[in-house]
């Protein structure tokens, strides 16, 4: 077992925005250049 931390950040209304998912996929995107290639590696799609 390792401590560990999720962070989202919400809008005002309480709407969430950009959380731990959102941010897996854009490095995946930056690392690999592709779109397709980055959910394919998170197993969505």
């Amino acid at each position: 077992m390792k401590p560990g931390i999720k962070l989202f950040v919400q809008t005002e209304n309480g709407e969430g925005f950009f959380g731990d998912g959102r941010f897996r996929l854009l490095k995946k995107i930056d690392e690999s250049g592709s779109i397709r290639q980055a959910s394919r590696e998170l197993d969505r799609g």
